[in-house]
């Protein structure tokens, strides 16, 4: 049930809208001034950080490939990344999707300049949790109405374990032990709600985001930080 109509809304401008929204509130309290260049780490057309932070020139790197949006250029690899000095690296909804969250955090290190920031954010969600579970309740609800005998297969339990897109699941205190067990020394963390970009559905589901700013041990120039719960 995954339609095409329902990943379009995902980058529809009214909904971008309300993703940045916290994500600037975010980096004018937490990111110093002289950011000059961000590389959006996974973030498909550069959608999400283009033009966040006034006076920067933002960078996408993805593996789709697919066009940037106007304000962002794309970096075609790892090497290409490492070449550029990049004073902000943001990586958004991509670590709950990759097999390995901790060998995605070394590629953002690799990419990093020892004074780079880097921002990660992920859903805080469990895998058996009561808003997962509701959520696939209503999914299985939906399916009913649409292809009934596809979900009376499902039934009594199996669409309690449908696959789901999400292969990590995190809380605040995880994406936090991730970082700093990559070597990476947090400078803030907190959460927002993320019911404002929650669909039909969706929205009875709907939790919170997590989201930390870390440097790599080393570097100069911390910025001082307060955590945000």
């Amino acid at each position: 049930w995954y339609t095409e109509e329902f990943n379009s809304r995902m980058s529809s401008p009214e909904t971008l809208a309300l993703r940045r929204a916290p994500l600037a509130a975010i980096f004018r309290k937490h990111i110093p001034p002289g950011v000059r260049s961000i590389l959006d780490f996974g973030g498909d057309r550069g959608e999400l950080f283009a033009d966040l932070v006034p006076g920067s020139s933002t960078y996408v790197y993805d593996i789709s490939g697919a066009e940037p949006v106007r304000g962002a250029r794309t970096v075609g690899s790892l090497d290409e990344c490492a070449g550029h000095e990049f004073d902000l690296i943001a990586c958004s909804n991509v670590l709950e999707h990759v097999a390995s969250p901790r060998d995605l955090i070394e590629s953002i290190k690799q990419a990093a300049p020892q004074d780079a920031l880097i921002f990660a954010e992920v859903p805080a969600e469990s895998p058996f949790g009561p808003a997962t579970l509701t959520k696939r309740c209503v999914q299985q609800a939906v399916l009913l109405a649409a292809r009934p005998r596809l979900a009376a297969s499902l039934l009594p339990f199996g669409f309690a374990r449908l696959v789901h897109e999400h292969v990590n699941f995190f809380s605040l205190e995880s994406l936090m032990k991730l970082l700093r067990t990559a070597g990476l020394s947090v400078l803030a963390q907190g959460s927002y709600p993320s019911e404002g970009f929650s669909f039909g559905p969706y929205k009875l589901a709907a939790g919170k985001m997590v989201w930390a700013i870390a440097r790599a041990p080393g570097s100069h120039g911390a910025a001082s930080a307060q955590d945000e719960v």
